[in-house]
């Protein structure tokens, strides 16, 4: 269920502040990660403007990070992934900000 109210802002900053507890389950790790996908398709369904290819190719990598973070199942350096995404993310962010269109999902 996506929010109406969410922007890639919004969704930046939801990364930034997640933290991976000890008790944390892995199926509550896949939940949350597989919300930021759909946030990330949510945004891309409405984008228009010239940094089409560029923003494409990097929710593509971010998806992709996001995909590693999941299937690690704690293997994999966790944090260092999400702030991999966020880098990602915030690549996106701008180009948005450059091509004019909003990053409001709806």
């Amino acid at each position: 269920m996506s929010n109406v109210n969410t922007t890639l802002e919004e969704i930046i900053q939801r990364m930034k502040s997640r933290e991976l507890s000890a008790e944390e389950n892995y199926s509550h790790v896949v939940a949350i990660e597989e919300k930021f996908k759909k946030d990330l398709d949510v945004l891309f369904e409405k984008l228009a403007g010239g940094h089409i290819h560029e923003i494409q190719s990097k929710i593509g990598f971010a998806k992709n990070l996001l995909n590693l973070v999941i299937e690690s199942k704690g293997a994999f350096d966790y944090k260092k992934a999400l702030e991999s995404t966020i880098t990602q993310l915030e690549d996106i962010l701008e180009l948005y900000q450059k091509s004019g269109v909003s990053t409001q999902m709806s």
